[in-house]
């Protein structure tokens, strides 16, 4: 969950007045420690997040699903060619 800029503000300016340690501070407002300690280097949420692109193009997803509307997961994979049946189904 993501709270809002004037929240974390607040939290961080009491912390400071009352001089509460971050476990305190954390029990009080039931928030992390992870977090209060986070929103005191940067109390501004990310506006993004930092990962790997995906690896799956939607385009060519879409169309196998319109070619093959009955297959598993685990024939849509990247790089499988075949559409094997599951193992007892013959």
């Amino acid at each position: 969950m993501t709270h809002s800029l004037d929240f974390r503000r607040h939290v961080l300016s009491v912390r400071a007045k009352e001089g509460l340690t971050f476990a305190q501070t954390a029990t009080r407002f039931s928030v992390g420690i992870a977090s209060l300690t986070r929103w005191a280097k940067s109390p501004e949420p990310k506006a993004t997040r930092e990962g790997r692109p995906r690896k799956v193009d939607l385009e060519r997803l879409a169309r196998d699903v319109l070619d093959h509307p009955d297959a598993y997961q685990y024939e849509r994979r990247p790089g499988s060619r075949s559409r094997r049946r599951p193992s007892g189904t013959d």
